[in-house]
């Protein structure tokens, strides 16, 4: 086919594709559900019990405790970003998603570790919720169905690895609220905080694999 011949039908068929709108771009749909996440939790957080008495001034006299705070919130908006843009099929790596939960999750993890042997607050029973272990993996809900929705448009292939991420970082930030609305304990932390979030990364998977375009 010469070049005045195919001149009309690739004429044809640009004029036939539809221009992406905004919010359907990954890095557009990655804030949108951050916002939403954050969001819906610390609001869900609050309507159930009241956070810990005195938390922002904790944060304020205590800067390791601030950067606690500060490390799991990038640490979740770095993986929400990776599990989102890993949906778009090829543009992630191969090892790019494994490198994205270890670089989001080992300063937070080991600022917590650290704070085991040195807590950077007295450990204490103020604020303690009764079911916030429970609360985690419900507060992750919403998230991880909007998380899932918002990967399936992108053409999601690898449902279950990207899934499991998506459903990693939905608990993730519940998690890190209940370092300020709940107890401040490194054992309790790692019992009733973080453990809970390996529900949604579970039914991430399991899910993920259901919703992936085939």
């Amino acid at each position: 086919m010469t070049d005045r011949r195919s001149a009309p039908l690739v004429r044809e068929l640009a004029a036939a594709l539809t221009p992406t709108r905004w919010w359907q771009r990954p890095q557009a749909l990655a804030v949108l559900w951050l916002l939403f996440t954050a969001a819906t939790v610390i609001s869900i957080s609050l309507w159930t019990a009241p956070w810990r008495v005195g938390w922002y001034q904790q944060a304020i006299d205590y800067p390791r405790f601030a950067v606690e705070l500060v490390a799991g919130t990038l640490g979740f908006i770095g993986l929400a970003r990776v599990a989102l843009l890993s949906a778009v099929p090829d543009a992630a790596g191969r090892w790019q998603l494994p490198a994205a939960v270890l670089v989001a999750w080992a300063p937070w993890l080991a600022l917590l570790g650290y704070g085991y042997f040195d807590p950077a607050l007295e450990p204490s029973m103020l604020g303690k919720r009764e079911e916030c272990y429970f609360e985690v993996m419900l507060q992750s809900l919403p998230a991880l169905a909007l998380g899932l929705a918002a990967a399936r448009s992108l053409y999601l292939l690898k449902g279950v690895w990207v899934g499991a991420v998506i459903g990693l970082a939905s608990g993730m930030f519940p998690a890190l609220v209940m370092q300020a609305a709940c107890m401040y304990d490194i054992q309790h932390a790692l019992t009733h905080h973080l453990a809970p979030v390996l529900v949604p990364a579970g039914l991430g998977a399991v899910f993920g694999a259901f919703v992936a375009r085939r």
